[in-house]
């Protein structure tokens, strides 16, 4: 190799130097990555809607994924998905949401709620929960509604922050 490396023009020094710092870029990510930290989300199976509604039933309806430690990860205490459109442009459908469990939001705030055991992801307004997507009409709230906070919306869940079994 080193033989074939003096053979080289400085175009051909400029294209492995670009290369090579490439490579050891990658394999210093990779042990950075190896060395974090792993912590343990509950998975919901079942998605909280961002749309008309889902059913979120109660129990052991989730699974245990393994993420490394992050800021985010570190508060979360679940991983709830997003089925629908009615959060976007701010959120959509597929996306895996970082969730801290919260009994109350204040108004703003994005969350995890169950209206008469529905489950949705929405803004908070004031008595309603809010859409995001224009084509959808907010939840208001009656007096004979059960409306629970599940959670917060910390941020979402990249896929790279999914701890890979070696």
């Amino acid at each position: 190799m080193v033989e074939q490396y003096r053979k080289l023009d400085p175009h051909g020094l400029q294209m492995v130097g670009s290369v090579m710092k490439l490579e050891v870029e990658r394999v210093q990510a990779e042990a950075i990555r190896k060395a974090r930290q792993i912590v343990q989300l509950r998975d919901f199976f079942m998605p909280a809607s961002a749309g008309v509604g889902e059913y979120l039933p109660e129990g052991d309806n989730y699974k245990w994924l393994s993420v490394y430690q992050t800021p985010e990860t570190e508060r979360a205490d679940m991983i709830v998905h997003v089925s629908g459109d009615s959060m976007r442009p701010t959120l959509k459908d597929g996306d895996r949401l970082l969730i801290q469990q919260a009994e109350t939001l204040s108004i703003g705030e994005l969350g995890v709620f169950l209206v008469n055991g529905e489950g949705y992801v929405k803004e908070l307004g004031k008595g309603c929960l809010l859409s995001h997507n224009r084509k959808y009409k907010d939840i208001r709230f009656s007096d004979y509604d059960d409306v629970r906070c599940v959670g917060r919306v910390l941020g979402l869940l990249d896929e790279s922050d999914i701890a890979v079994e070696a």
